[in-house]
Parts: structure tokens; C-alpha cells; sequence
């Protein structure tokens, strides 16, 4: 046997020793470094020495290696996180375009079409009761006027919400593809340390921080391939595959958004910030476009049919209230010009007489009346104001529920990947008494060795 075995045991154990605490050290020096994985470096015996007396096989063991360093993570824990945080991704993402809807209906500041209505009523029902007022037709034109306005108001701000989305997707498109690039390229670097047998622990940390983005931005999901490295899917579409990237492209066609990949494939994410873009610009946004475009032709249809019959103080009939584009109901919703030049053409009456108000109660009457979907046309804008009500505090209910469950889920794997510094600080305490210990063996297996070589065979001289 070698008589410098127990002198090669400590310097093993030394060694071990010391790239422990150097593992130790990197995990205190990236203790708040975002995304960062604890790592530990996993000791084991070395290879066992075999030798024969003669009548038994022996095996003696040689100390202590360094087997890796195996980084702290759990895949299940990262899928349950990221899963969370492109749901909470949407939610937070659809409540703002809500909250802007919300303050253009102008509920309930008192400047949306529901009291730009009213307002139209009131100045109807007071020019019935003195319809040759010159004061109260100017009055009642212009407030039928301004609900025109309204209407038009909102509706070119309901476009502008709509372009905003297409805007703010092909931003989000922009920086997945960015993210997926930089995926690309580490999964050729860690296909590089698989071919090496090196640990990638820090490559793979900085993976796992591009996969948490990518799953809040477009719900992507990844899968470990055998040599390494990870793909990366949008719904059914693979984004990344090794080291090659099929982009995403924005697209609309027939007015809706859509997102394609390689061959023009239509891609769907299945949440995060993209699938909230997409709902906005497809769903929940035209939705209110429609309903202001209902409105306004029923509005058109029910006010023109009513002043047409009717005479206006010049004698002037046959005229309509309100002109619009059929195209574009709410947008291009405007007074009748002949009535807007000439508030004397405002059909107050009903047949001409002199004094007769019926005309302009008729038209009163009709915004009252159940002509707007089966409601009035206060309670029709009222209706969407709740609507709209519930559908923000629906999203708010998912806002609270989804933070929970990413916090939760969160909270869950920074238990395991999360650095503890005074977990930290007790095993470095520990591989200093390792060290120390092993140092000490060094120094005895010394002068084990300084006696055997320096006094064998000087006895009794």
C-alpha cells in the first residue's frame, strides 16, 4: 500500500472542502440575483481502494469527491408558476383597456350617452310646450346635436382602443421573438456543456428567467429535450427547437387579429399578454363597437321616421333629424344639415298648425319608449354601463384570485430555489471544520511520515 495514501485522503478531502465553500460563496454573492437557483455541491466517496491479504479481499476507502453541483429546482413547481403568472398576465392586462371604456361611457361622471339622452328629452319635452321658441329649437338641435357628438366621440375613441391593442401586440411580438432568440442561442450553449459534461447551472438559471417572460407574455410552455437543451411552444406551434426560432407574426385578417408562426400556421396563446390582446381587439372591443352602432341607427331610424311625418315652423316636411354613413353608424352620426342650418326646420309639429308641440313630444316620446333593443333609450345605455360594471368587477375577482395563486405558487419555489443566508452560513461553517479537520489529518499523516523516514533503522545507534 501506498504510504502516502492517508497524505492523498486529506488533500481529496481538502479539495472537496474548498469547492463546497466555493459553491457557497456564489450562492451568498447571488442571494437577490432575480431567478437565481440555489446550488450544492454534491459530495460522495471516492473510488474505494481494493487489495488482497492474502485470505480476504479488502476494500479501503480514499475520502471524498466532488460527484456535481446540482442546482436546487423543481420542473413541477416552475410549470405551476409560470402556468399562474400568464394567467394573472391576461387579467391584468385586459383590466386597463375596461377601465378606458369605462371613463369614455362616462359613467358615472354624467357626460356619456346615457345623459346626453336625457338631456336630448328634456329639451324635446320643454320645446312641446312652446314649439314656436326660437330659444328652445336652437336648444333642443343642439342637444341632439352633442348626442351625436357623443356617440361619435366614443366611437372614434373605441377605434383608437382598438389600434392601440394592434400596437401594443406588435410590441409583445417583438420582445417574444427577441426572448426566443436569446433561448436559441443558450440552448446551443447548453447542448455545448452537455457534449463537455460541464454544469450549466447558471445558463439554465438565466433560461428558466427567459421562460417565466415568455409565459407571461404569450402562455408559451417548454419541454427538456435529452440533449439539454429546451423547446418552447405557443399552443400547438413550436417557437424554439434547439438553436433554430420560428417567429411569431402579427397579422389581421377580416378585421381580426391573429398571430402566425412558420408557413403562415395560425399560432393561438393560450393566455398571457397576447391572448389578452387578442380578446380585446376581437371580442370585448368590438363588442361596444356594435352596441354603438345598434344605438345609433335605431336612434336614426326611430327620430327620422317621426320627423319626417312632422312640420317645422317654416312649414318645411319630409325631413330627416339625423344623417350617418350605414358603414359606420356611430362614427358619422350627425344632425340633418338642413336642420342643423336652420333650427326653424325642426319638426315640433305634428300637422302644421300653429302652436302644435305633438311633433317634438312624438320625438321625446320615441327616446322613452322601448325602441332600443326592447328598453328606452336611457335604460339602453344604462344596461351596457352595468354591463360594462360587471365585466370589470368580474375581471377585478380574477385580477385578486390569480395574484394569489402566482404568489402562492411563487412563495412555493423560492422554497426550494431560494437562497437562505443563514442556511448558507451554516454549511460554510461546517466545510471550514471539514477543511480544518482535513488539514489536521494532513499535518499528522506528515509526521506519521517524517518519524517512519527519518528514524527507521537509527535505534540503539
Amino acid at each position: 500500500m501506498n504510504g502516502f495514501f492517508t497524505l492523498e485522503t486529506g488533500l481529496r478531502a481538502i479539495r472537496a472542502q474548498l469547492m463546497a465553500s466555493r459553491v457557497i460563496g456564489h450562492n451568498i454573492a447571488n442571494s437577490r440575483t432575480p431567478g437565481y437557483s440555489r446550488q450544492i455541491a454534491e459530495l460522495q466517496p471516492s473510488t474505494p481502494l481494493q487489495f488482497s491479504t492474502g485470505q480476504h479481499a479488502l476494500s479501503l476507502g480514499t475520502g471524498v469527491t466532488v460527484a456535481g453541483i446540482r442546482r436546487q429546482r423543481e420542473e413541477f413547481l416552475d410549470r405551476l408558476a409560470r402556468f399562474h403568472l400568464s394567467d394573472l398576465a391576461r387579467w391584468e392586462t385586459l383590466r386597463p383597456a375596461l377601465d378606458l371604456v369605462e371613463i369614455a361611457f362616462g359613467e358615472p361622471a354624467g357626460f356619456g350617452p346615457r345623459q346626453a339622452c336625457l338631456r336630448l328629452w328634456d329639451a324635446l319635452q320643454e320645446l312641446s310646450g312652446e314649439p314656436e321658441s326660437g330659444t328652445l329649437r336652437h336648444s333642443a338641435c343642439q342637444e341632439a346635436e352633442s348626442l351625436a357628438t357623443t356617440l361619435g366621440s366614443l366611437a372614434r375613441h373605441l377605434d383608437e382602443q382598438v389600434q392601440q391593442q394592434v400596437a401594443a401586440a406588435q410590441d409583445t411580438v417583438a420582445e417574444v421573438n427577441h426572448l426566443a432568440g436569446q433561448i436559441a442561442v443558450l440552448n446551443h450553449d447548453l447542448r455545448l456543456a452537455a457534449i463537455l459534461k460541464t454544469q450549466p447551472g447558471d445558463l439554465e438559471d438565466r433560461l428558466d428567467l427567459l421562460l417565466d417572460r415568455l409565459s407571461s407574455l404569450a402562455g408559451a410552455t417548454s419541454r427538456r429535450e435529452g440533449d439539454g437543451t429546451v423547446s418552447v411552444h405557443i399552443g400547438a406551434a413550436v417557437l424554439v427547437e434547439r438553436d433554430s426560432v420560428s417567429p411569431l407574426i402579427l397579422e389581421i385578417t377580416g378585421g381580426q387579429l391573429r398571430f402566425a408562426g412558420a408557413g403562415g400556421s395560425e399560432v393561438v396563446p393560450p393566455s398571457g399578454v397576447l391572448a389578452a390582446r387578442r380578446d380585446s381587439h376581437n371580442q370585448i372591443l368590438p363588442g361596444y363597437q356594435d352596441s354603438l352602432d345598434t344605438f345609433a341607427r335605431q336612434l336614426a331610424g326611430n327620430l327620422n321616421s317621426i320627423h319626417q311625418a312632422g312640420y317645422g315652423l317654416d312649414g318645411s316636411t319630409g325631413l330627416d333629424l339625423y344623417r350617418y354613413d350605414p358603414a359606420a353608424p356611430a362614427r358619422t352620426l350627425a344632425l340633418a344639415p338642413e336642420v342643423a342650418a336652420d333650427p326653424a326646420r325642426l319638426a315640433a309639429s305634428a300637422d302644421g298648425a300653429v302652436g302644435d308641440g305633438y311633433g317634438a313630444l312624438s320625438l321625446a316620446r320615441a327616446l322613452t319608449g322601448p325602441n332600443f333593443t326592447g328598453q328606452s333609450a336611457a335604460e339602453y345605455w344604462a344596461s351596457a354601463a352595468t354591463r360594462l360594471g360587471m365585466e370589470l368587477e368580474k375581471v377585478g375577482r380574477q385580477v385578486e384570485n390569480a395574484t394569489l395563486l402566482a404568489e402562492q405558487a411563487e412563495n412555493l419555489r423560492a422554497q426550494i430555489m431560494g437562497v437562505s443566508l443563514d442556511e448558507e452560513t451554516v454549511d460554510l461553517v461546517r466545510c471550514q471544520h471539514a477543511y480544518a479537520a482535513a488539514a489536521r489529518l494532513i499535518s499528522v499523516a506528515d509526521e506519521m511520515l517524517e518519524i517512519l523516514i527519518a528514524r527507521t533503522g537509527r535505534v540503539g545507534r
